[in-house]
């Protein structure tokens, strides 16, 4: 009996863990392009033909009006993913059972732009840092008496393409990351106080998620039940790639 109690609930568990993963994926990869976008070499060629037509180094066209009108691309292609991440975030709202709550979705999005502000800062600080390490680059290459092409192919080479697990990485945390914050405001828009946070409870769950499930961490130990606004959310309070979900506190 007490076998069947625990396979019941393991397969209980793994359902909430699939419907919350469930259309991701297609998100992800979207994401991921964007990321490895910022990061190719492409770009940075890009960039280096535009500060040397901007130095005067080479008669080439600066770029510099359409590099940012790339760069505002991909912010869009961002909000873009982070709204339907969110809106996706607020229809999976479950409880204890795998049953997917009806509820209102909330008619704000504050937390929605905060996340999506952080992402826009962290793409600019990416092509501005990137900006002044080829500015540098280029000094060194006057003081040697580079040419052109010996620069551009010096700077382009330190391009860091990144590889598909790198950007899968990034776009898993960051999508969950949005996921967990629009289903724990749909709870509090919802009038719902509390919530518990689930882990998949294998070996593969990590000591802090261990411990936001449970006080000391073993499977028989009870759900710690958090108020709304006041508990742990996977990633924000975990690690990247958390496989973890939060939902309805069972009613007492």
């Amino acid at each position: 009996m007490r076998d069947q109690k625990i396979k019941a609930k393991q397969i209980r568990l793994q359902k909430i863990l699939r419907k919350n993963r469930y259309g991701l994926a297609l998100l992800e990869e979207e994401y991921m392009q964007v990321i490895q976008e910022i990061y190719s070499a492409e770009y940075y060629k890009e960039l280096t033909d535009s500060i040397l037509a901007e130095e005067g180094i080479t008669t080439q066209e600066a770029f510099a009006e359409d590099l940012y009108a790339k760069l505002n691309g991909l912010i869009l292609k961002i909000s873009s993913i982070f709204e339907r991440a969110w809106d996706r975030g607020t229809e999976k709202v479950m409880d204890i059972t795998a049953a997917t709550l009806l509820l209102q979705k909330p008619q704000y999005k504050v937390t929605l732009q905060l996340l999506m502000q952080k992402q826009f800062e962290y793409i600019k600080n990416i092509s501005d840092q990137t900006r002044e390490v080829i500015r540098d680059e280029i000094k060194n290459g006057i003081i040697k008496g580079q040419t052109y092409d010996q620069m551009a192919k010096v700077i382009t080479s330190r391009a860091k393409d990144l590889t598909e697990t790198r950007a899968k990485l990034i776009a898993q945390t960051e999508l969950v990351r949005v996921t967990s914050e629009a289903q724990e405001q749909t709870l509090q828009y919802n009038n719902i106080d509390s919530y518990i946070y689930l882990t998949a409870e294998d070996k593969r769950v990590s000591k802090i998620c261990w411990k936001n499930s449970k006080t000391k961490g073993n499977k028989s130990d009870p759900y710690n039940v958090y108020k709304v606004g006041n508990g742990p959310l996977p990633v924000r309070d975990s690690h990247p790639r958390c496989r973890c979900v939060i939902v309805k506190a069972p009613d007492e």
